[in-house]
């Protein structure tokens, strides 16, 4: 490998070690409607007996791992697409595809070791390491939006 492309590299895998880490925010997810209450009388007995709604963490754990793997494979669009509109405007295409292209080269063999997903109504946080420890993301913030976990960084 010349020294210009080794160089090249460092630097785009330092712009993925920042954008890793500003995306990663350690605050706790807020409830989006802390003080609503329901107005509505409850439902008797007889009617609550309805099934209790799917723990949504599975669904999490794949949105995180399919993330991971578009990052981590080079498959810019579709790591782009995973991600919150908001967090998208954020950023030029050009310069995501451009860290995405990094992360495959320098990253792209790295295998997750650990996922651990916390669930809080439409939000959620999740902490994922590798066997390549520079790459690890803690606490990182998703968010169900029609449907779809999509990560907010």
């Amino acid at each position: 490998m010349s020294s210009t492309r080794r160089k090249r590299l460092v630097a785009c895998a330092a712009l993925v070690a920042i954008a890793a880490v500003a995306g990663c925010s350690g605050e706790a997810a807020s409830d989006s409607n802390p003080g609503a209450a329901s107005a509505a009388p409850s439902a008797p007995a007889s009617v609550s007996a309805a099934s209790p709604a799917p723990n949504p963490t599975p669904q999490v754990e794949t949105a995180v791992k399919a993330y991971s793997a578009a990052f981590l494979g080079g498959q810019a669009k579709d790591a782009w697409l995973m991600r919150m509109p908001e967090a998208r405007e954020k950023d030029s295409y050009a310069m995501f595809v451009t860290a995405v292209n990094a992360a495959r080269e320098i990253y792209g063999d790295a295998i997750m070791t650990s996922l651990v997903v916390t669930v809080n109504g439409d939000t959620a946080r999740a902490t994922y390491r590798y066997d390549i420890g520079e790459i690890d993301q803690k606490n990182q913030r998703w968010v169900l939006r029609d449907g779809k976990w999509l990560v907010d960084n």
